[in-house]
């Protein structure tokens, strides 16, 4: 009898037990059916009855800009934009006080939304990892399901206002102009999706998520570019100084490599904050100052001046139309095709006899007028079809320009006498400082290359052009010390105590926008040369468009920033076991004044 008992209560543990267990199961394989077997059919219920709520948009991160020390110019950190639905919101003031101290936003602000019951709107504020939990901590105790996130990858800038009319900005998200815009097919990447249910407090149920129609996103590439962000931001920062100090309308430092084009500072000035961008575009629409979405070493085109006057000499010298002996008589003026070429004198009524040698070094323009007249259209024509200095920069920044010259000018005699002091042609101050390579690189010139790398992929360096002869270069860069060794050199004021400098100062008429004629008012003062010495590493151009107080002539007002780069240069060669203590060929741009 006792042992039927232990039977029965045996029986009596183990029926509900077995009960327990296949209630599991029975759950587990429920569970199963409906993640493998019915899921494609439960998908297609809640679409048919829009409940298939949950499809977000998962943002690529945008990729990194960074300088060629891989220090970061451009990126993106991690942030959410706070999204509500009205309609499935709440007007508790208690809801909205907590949401407030959370973000910012005024609780009327929140409860006059629901109110209105408008369409959804996004919080303007970007969150951080932290604030995005407590959100979601109060909407789950409050019941609300109004209340979304969608990745904001906030775009921060290290470097600076320095770097800001190079490197662009986003707007509302979407880039608006340089680096940012140019390279934006490789920097966006690619947005992901995420398809399936939601539960009430708006989390994703992992076992619904339609795979088939979900894609992860690919965040964008990392671009590497060839600038040096401490050199750009010395170059910014003394452009600022002298643009202001001359009133000046906007300004260009451009720094290159001599022998590959890698351009290791674009300074141009104004500038602005690039995280709040509006009150330069502001000052833009008044006229106050130029467009910080134009750049404008790239996007504006000017006259080179008497920079070109390296050039003459060197198509003279190229062509046989002179010698390095040859000798012109100068007495202030010279008359062609019935106008009236005159040289800036400075008090002098002529600068008498002119080899090349004393053309650049004092800026005659009646000895450059009388070689390009010799040198003849032909020879120009050609000539400036090889340099490929009127070429749009092929950098891929936003606005590029191709220069500008008139190849059907009927008055071709006056046309190359007016070149060969460098008007009667504009060109981008890149290019400019592009051809300028030629002289630095024994006649060949290189042009610039502004990205090192996208991603993992190397970019190839841009074709190189062999312009001159080496002879005919060296024996150039060698005439163009005189502008600052020389008695008369008009960058003699310029020279640095120890060290071997060359180079001329320039001042380019501009031509008044009202009337069209050349300006007595509107100058571009300009400063191009080369560091260190006999064998210059870097091309550096200073171009400062409009200056209207303290002077306009290219040597006080361009060549101070280029003394200074210059040095800077030096200081970081010798410091790094590079380069020399001496300064190489100089050329500023002038036209008229040649100063």
């Amino acid at each position: 009898m006792q042992r039927s008992n232990r039977r029965g209560s045996s029986r009596d543990v183990l029926l509900p037990a077995l009960l327990l267990c296949f209630g599991f199961g029975a759950v587990a394989a429920q569970h199963l059916c409906l993640a493998t077997c019915q899921r494609s059919m439960q998908l297609d219920l809640a679409a048919d009855h829009d409940r298939l709520t949950h499809r977000i948009t998962i943002e690529a991160r945008r990729g990194d800009i960074l300088d060629r020390g891989e220090r970061a110019l451009a990126r993106s950190e991690p942030g959410w934009w706070m999204t509500l639905t009205p309609s499935l919101l709440t007007e508790s003031p208690a809801f909205w006080v907590e949401v407030s101290e959370v973000t910012g936003m005024p609780a009327e602000q929140g409860i006059e939304m629901v109110r209105r019951k408008g369409s959804g709107v996004e919080w303007e504020e970007p969150l951080d990892d932290n604030q995005r939990a407590r959100l979601i901590e109060i909407a789950r105790r409050y019941r609300v399901d109004g209340v979304g996130f969608r990745p904001a990858g906030v775009r921060t800038y290290p470097g600076g206002s320095a770097l800001a009319p190079l490197l662009g900005f986003l707007d509302g998200g979407k880039p608006a102009c340089g680096i940012e815009l140019g390279y934006d097919k490789y920097l966006r990447g690619k947005d992901g999706v995420e398809v399936g249910f939601v539960d009430r407090s708006g989390q994703a149920i992992p076992w619904l998520e339609d795979h088939a129609q979900s894609s992860p996103a690919e965040g964008g590439a990392t671009v590497v570019v060839t600038i040096d962000r401490d050199l750009q931001t010395f170059a910014s920062e003394r452009l600022a100084e002298a643009c202001e100090l001359h009133g000046a309308w906007q300004g260009v430092v451009i720094v290159m490599e001599s022998r590959t084009g890698n351009v290791r500072a674009m300074a141009t000035w104004p500038t602005f904050d690039p995280t709040n961008p509006v009150p330069a575009r502001q000052r833009a629409l008044l006229g106050r100052n130029a467009s910080p979405e134009i750049n404008p070493a790239v996007a504006v085109i000017l006259e080179p001046g008497s920079t070109f006057k390296v050039f003459t000499v060197a198509l003279g010298l190229e062509t046989g139309a002179l010698t390095e002996k040859s000798v012109v008589s100068c007495r202030g003026s010279i008359s062609v095709a019935n106008h009236t070429i005159h040289c800036a004198l400075h008090g002098s009524p002529g600068h008498g006899q002119v080899t090349p040698e004393r053309c650049i070094e004092v800026s005659c323009n009646v000895a450059a007028a009388t070689w390009g007249m010799k040198i003849g259209h032909k020879s120009w024509y050609n000539f400036i079809r090889r340099l490929g200095i009127l070429d749009d920069p092929s950098v891929s920044l936003p606005g590029e320009l191709k220069g500008r010259f008139n190849w059907q000018e009927y008055n071709k005699q006056l046309q190359v006498a007016t070149l060969a002091f460098g008007q009667s042609l504009n060109v981008t101050p890149l290019m400019l400082a592009s051809a300028f390579t030629a002289f630095s690189n024994n006649g060949v010139m290189v042009r610039p290359r502004l990205v090192e790398r996208i991603g993992n992929v190397e970019q190839p360096y841009p074709p190189a052009t062999r312009v001159f002869r080496a002879e005919t270069a060296r024996a150039v860069l060698k005439m163009m010390k005189r502008v600052v060794e020389g008695e008369h050199g008009t960058g003699r004021s310029l020279r640095i105590e120890g060290v071997e400098i060359a180079g001329k100062s320039g001042t380019a008429q501009k031509r008044d926008p009202e009337t069209g004629k050349m300006s007595k008012s509107l100058y571009v003062s300009s400063f191009v040369g080369y560091v260190p010495g006999n064998s210059p590493d870097y091309t550096v151009l200073v171009m400062i468009d409009s200056p209207t107080k303290n002077g306009y002539y290219g040597a006080a007002v361009a060549g101070p920033v280029f003394r200074a780069v210059a040095e800077y240069l030096l200081k970081s060669s010798s410091s790094t076991g590079q380069g020399g203590e001496r300064i190489g060929a100089v050329q500023g741009t002038g036209s008229r004044a040649g100063a």
